[in-house]
């Protein structure tokens, strides 16, 4: 049978592009953030994920754009533009409020260091350490936009998922694999030497 990307694996597909363009990865455009707002990732954080993450995950990905936010913080943090095979992240200051907040975004955004406050009929969310802000968007917003590209790019194998409860299921899902293998591969580095403690993200 002659090989496919829509019959292989999506490593094996992956890994054969690989071979092909040298490892080629999308590229990362960083505009200027709102004022009074961050890139919760810098540019070159954004490069270095998207070397160290699964290239299943990132092929056929043209490029992630950094963008200034049009709206309220969170709608949205971030966008899968599927007809352009683009990710965009948009700026945030390192203190908003909403007012819904799931209890799953709570336990998450908790875990990576921000103070959640409920005043009135809002959440307050305070990031004290940029750090901590980066590593949530990064492990939380970027890898769910990566899962709706992993989803959108092999959907011929299996059919594109429908319904956006099960789209945004899926994404989320394919996130924890997405940090899972991150994790496992900056420990193998830390290991090997090539990463120092203070680059770690574990």
């Amino acid at each position: 049978m002659a090989r496919s990307r829509h019959t292989d694996p999506p490593k094996v597909v992956a890994d054969r592009e690989d071979l092909r363009t040298g490892m080629a990865r999308p590229r990362v455009l960083a505009c200027r953030p709102r004022h009074g707002d961050i890139h919760p990732i810098p540019k070159n954080i954004v490069e270095a994920l998207l070397v160290i993450v699964p290239s299943e995950y990132v092929h056929g990905m043209r490029r992630v754009e950094l963008r200034a936010r049009q709206a309220d913080v969170g709608m949205p943090y971030a966008e899968y533009r599927r007809d352009e095979d683009v990710i965009i992240v948009y700026s945030v200051p390192t203190e908003w409020s909403r007012r819904f907040l799931p209890e799953y975004e709570q336990r998450s955004m908790r875990r990576f260091g921000a103070h959640l406050e409920r005043r009135a009929d809002s959440w307050v969310i305070q990031w004290q350490s940029l750090e901590g802000l980066g590593f949530w968007f990064a492990f939380t917003v970027l890898f769910h936009e990566l899962g709706h590209h992993f989803a959108d790019q092999y959907h011929r194998r299996k059919g594109r998922i429908l319904g956006r409860p099960y789209r945004e299921a899926f994404a989320d899902a394919t996130a924890r694999r997405i940090y899972r293998s991150f994790r496992k591969r900056m420990k193998s580095r830390f290991r090997a030497g090539r990463v120092e403690p203070s680059q770690s993200a574990s």
